[in-house]
This record gives C-alpha cells, structure tokens and sequence, in this order.
C-alpha cells in the first residue's frame, strides 16, 4: 500500500508535467519565455530537454505501472480478507438476523460476499485515480490561467457548449442501453424460471411455445441491440466531432493571441496540452466520484453487518466443548423438556405467534410422535429444537440424570435434527462426505456404521464409486428418499441421545420406510429419544405417545390407542382414516 501511495505521487506529478516537457522539446526556450514573446524570436533547444522528456515519460510509465501492480494486490488482499471474515460472520449468525439482511435467503448472502465486497474492495484503486485526476486538474487548470487568461475564458463559453452536445448524447445513448438491459433481464427471467420448472413445462407440453416466446425476446432484444449500436455510434462519432471542433476553436483564437504577441508558440502548445489533460481530469474526476459513491455505500452495507455481527454472542464453540465435557460425566439418561414456548418471526403479537405456549417433556428412550395441519408450527418447532431460532417466550433445555445441562444451544453434543427440505442439507460433494459433515474427525468405519443404520448403505455401494460418487448440488443426482436417508446417516454419526425427525415419510420410498422403522428400533435399542414429525397414520403405532399441534399448540397428548378411541378427538378430525 506504501509503495503503491508513492508510485502514485509520481506518477500524478509525471502526468501534470507532461505538456511543458513537451514543449520545451520541440520550442526549447523562448526569450521572453511562455505568455508572450516577438516574431522570430531565438529559440534554444538542445539534447538536454530530450533527455528530461525521456526521463519523465520512463519514470512516469514505470510510476504507473507499480501503482497498479501494487494497489490492485493491496486490493485482492483486502477483499480476501474481507470475505474472509463475512462468510465466517455469516455463518455464525443467528437465523433471525440473517433474514432480517436485506433480500434474505441465500441468494442475498452469496450477493454480499461476490458482488458488494467486489465492489468495495476496489476503493484503493478509484481513490486513487480521484487523487490522480484532481492533481492533473489542478495543475493543468492553474497553467492554462497564468498562460492566457483571454484564451481560458474563450475556452470556458466553448467548454459548455461541447459538453452540453455530449451530455444530450449520452442521454440518448443511456435510455437506449436501459430498454436493452430491461429485454435482457426479462428473457434472463423468462429462460430461468422455464429450465427451473422444466418438469412443469414438459408435463403441460409448452416446449414449442415456451421456446417461440422466448425467440421472439430475443427477437426484440436484437432490435435493441441495433438501436444500441446507433446510439454508441453516435455518442462518439458525436465526442470526436465536439472534442475536434472545441480544439479547433481553441487553435484559431490562440493563433490570433500568438500572432498579436500576447502568447508565444510554445504557451500555446503547452495550452493545449494542459487544456487536454484538464478535460481528461474532470472526466476522471466525474467518474472516480461516481465509482467512489456507490463503493461506499457497499462499504457501509458491509460495515452495518460487521459491527452488528460483533455484538452477536460468540461462544458457542466453548459452550459445545463443555457440554461435551458434561455428556461423560453426568452419565446416559438424557430428556428434552420444551416449557411454554411461543415464538414468532416478526416482533409478535398474539395473532402473529406462530407458536403459542408449547410444553411437553421427551424422556430417555422414547418415541412420540409430533402430528399437525401444514401450517400449524410443525417445522417451527424444529428449527427452536435445532438452534436455528430462539423462542420469544419459554425455555427449550436439555436434561442428564435430571440435571439441566444447558439450553438447547448446541444441539450437536445431545440432538441431531433431520429438517424436512433434505435438499437444503446436502452438497455437492461425495457420499462419504456428505455423512462425515456432522463429524469431520469421523472415521471411515463409523461413517459405514451410521450408513447401515440408516438402512442405506446397500443403495451408496450401488452408485458408481460407492461413498465417493457425488450426489450433486442438493444431492439432486439421487432420490428424494435416498436423500432423506444420508441425512438421517449423518444424524446418527454423531451418536446423539436425541432424534429429531421432521417429515420423513414425505420423501421416503418403500424402501426408505423400511430403514426409517429400523433408525426406530435402533433408537430403543440404544436408548435414545426420538421426536417424529410425520404425517402418516400408519407410523403413529410405532410410538409410544403422540402430541397433536394445532394452530401452534398442542391440543392433545396420549398413547395411539386411548387417542383412537376418542371420537371427538383433534388426532380423530386430523387423520379420519383412523
């Protein structure tokens, strides 16, 4: 940063100096030296301005090229650290904050961490440009003014008129660019939502429409790429006319002043040059500022998360080592007690709680069944049970040996959670690391060993390559059902004493039922708790009590069969069917 602040110095000071280097080269010395002078006065040029001119022009070129060598590392640098230091922000916060980001949802954090800290990060560089063009600015503008003052203001009335020519043109040429990116946004829009829902598409047979639609955007789009090319033609055919006819002007009054003796032939080189350079600054300095405005407001975007980021509670890492401590030593009988609960997304009010006043108690190794319209709260709850979000009312804690242990902060040491959207919870990477993400440290045997207690490890060593075939994005490559149960491998991996199962049925084949019964057995067998989210009636045997959420409360607990023998019951009017 150091080197590229000096480099800048002087390449700045190179620029500014250009135009009296070059006119001494070619006039030399004038005796009565720029502002003035006679016909045929004696000129004095030797091999010394050359070589000063080749010296500036060298350590100019040199000065230049180390400015951006060195700042545009500086800025890579600043950038990597800075997206650095996001994702690792972003991925500790909570989920409240994150959807309270601006856009929410993924697309919104993948466009901090790409376009706006991209964005920022190259700050240096328009700083230093902005510093570079106001010091050619306010050279050149002092030389024009002390070498002619009738000259620079005869320029001030051609000036306006120029850049009020360009200024119509580049309107015209900015709407016509605008109907393009709007043209190109609609079909970019079009196309994507088609391919998203290809399915959808081919099901209805819209292939051919859809495709004639689409032709006829792009269609349009070539009409306005052509009315683009027409504006960009006539935006700077119409820079050179104006630029040429402005320094046409410029040459003829100053020819008048160099011929009346008030200006000397070499001034009004070095007019020229300066006045050149002038324009050149103003432009950089316009663009520099424009570029710097919207940098800064990424800046500031980046800064509000940092310094919100920072006030968040960081100490779920100790928190999770000491649990871990506490998971040997208080022994093996472990509970989950839920305690008046209620929770909403937005500042709640008791006709926006999602949840109302939820308790029930999950003792050691046993099964119940969480049941519930969509839209009761079912999902909610999981996410509370997961860590994702923290209730508004009441306590989620986790006991051992009827000892509270903590507050469900770090699920990882005592629950595992398989969320209902098991494309959310998959990567585009192996099998065998899809499992392992619960346990990085896991080895192979254990990942195998979690894998056959989801009942899916004869499907992995189907695939081509075994645990190391990659699922793909979301694991799109496999099934809905095939999914649902590495997810539920990667649960057991961690060997938890809880088990949250959010609508698994919903994605599980035959097959995958079948290996759900058998993650059943296995949890009683080794005394875990199991907390079942499910829709099907025919599962409701296999637990040991049932709870029955509606409109984000529970409405009714007991055993399968007492529940099936009430009539009236909220689990009778759910599921009919019983």
């Amino acid at each position: 940063m150091v080197l590229g602040s000096i480099s800048l110095i002087i390449s700045s000071l190179s620029n500014a100096l250009l135009p009296r280097y070059l006119a001494n080269l070619y006039f030399g010395k004038d005796e009565k030296g720029d502002s003035g002078g006679k016909k045929g006065s004696k000129v004095v040029s030797n091999d010394f301005d050359l070589k000063k001119l080749f010296l500036l022009v060298i350590t100019g070129g040199m000065a230049s090229f180390l400015r951006t060598t060195f700042l545009t590392k500086a800025e890579a640098r600043v950038i990597a650290r800075v997206r650095r230091r996001l994702f690792e922000q972003l991925l500790h916060a909570p989920m409240e904050y994150l959807d309270s980001l601006s856009g929410g949802g993924p697309s919104s954090c993948n466009n901090m961490l790409v376009e706006e800290t991209a964005n920022m990060g190259k700050i240096c560089m328009t700083i230093s440009s902005l510093v570079r063009s106001t010091v050619s600015c306010v050279y050149n503008a002092y030389s024009v003014v002390t070498l002619s003052p009738r000259l620079c203001g005869y320029s001030l009335i051609v000036a306006p008129v120029s850049a009020a020519g360009i200024g119509i043109l580049l309107k015209f040429k900015e709407k016509a660019r605008a109907r393009q990116r709007g043209m190109i946004a609609s079909a970019a829009a079009f196309a994507e939502e088609r391919l998203s829902n290809i399915s959808a598409v081919k099901m209805n047979g819209r292939e051919f429409d859809d495709s004639n639609a689409y032709g006829s955007m792009q269609d349009n789009a070539a009409e306005l790429d052509t009315q683009v090319a027409i504006a960009d033609g006539l935006f700077f055919g119409g820079i050179f006319w104006m630029t040429s006819a402005s320094l046409a002007a410029i040459i003829w009054k100053g020819r008048t002043e160099v011929a009346e003796g008030r200006l000397s032939s070499k001034g009004l080189t070095r007019f020229i040059g300066s006045t050149f350079l002038l324009g050149l600054g103003i432009s950089g300095v316009g663009q520099s500022r424009s570029k710097l405005e919207s940098q800064l407001v990424s800046a500031e975007r980046l800064y509000k998360i940092f310094s919100s980021s920072s006030k968040l509670d960081t100490g779920s890492a100790n928190t999770k080592e000491k649990d871990q401590e506490i998971l040997v030593k208080w022994g093996q009988e472990t509970a989950l007690k839920v305690e008046d609960i209620s929770f909403s997304y937005g500042n709640g009010t008791n006709e926006t709680f999602v949840l109302k006043d939820v308790s029930f108690e999950l003792p050691p190794g046993k099964i119940v069944a969480l049941v519930g319209k969509n839209g009761s709260g079912k999902s909610t709850l999981v996410s509370l049970l997961a860590g994702l979000y923290e209730p508004k009312q009441g306590n989620i804690s986790i006991t051992m040996d009827g000892k509270c242990i903590n507050s469900c902060d770090m699920n990882n040491a005592y629950m595992s959670v398989v969320q209902q959207e098991a494309t959310a919870s998959l990567f585009g990477m192996s099998v065998m690391e899809n499992i392992r993400y619960s346990k990085p440290d896991a080895t192979e045997e254990e990942v195998r060993a979690a894998a056959r207690a989801a009942n899916c490890e004869l499907f992995i060593e189907g695939l081509d390559g075994g645990y190391s075939y990659n699922i793909g994005r979301g694991g799109c490559r496999i099934s809905g059902g095939q999914r649902q149960r590495i997810c539920l491998a990667r649960a057991l991996l961690t060997d938890p004493k809880i088990l949250v199962l959010d609508e698994p049925a919903s994605q599980l084949d035959s097959e995958g039922g079948d290996a759900f019964e058998d993650a059943v057995v296995a949890c009683r067998e080794s005394n875990k708790s199991l907390l079942w989210i499910t829709h099907k009636p025919a599962s409701l045997k296999l637990v040991d009590s049932i709870l029955v959420l509606e409109d984000g409360r529970i409405v009714e607990s007991g055993d399968f069969s007492t529940l099936r023998k009430k009539k009236d019951s909220a689990l009778s009017r759910l599921m009919p069917a019983l």
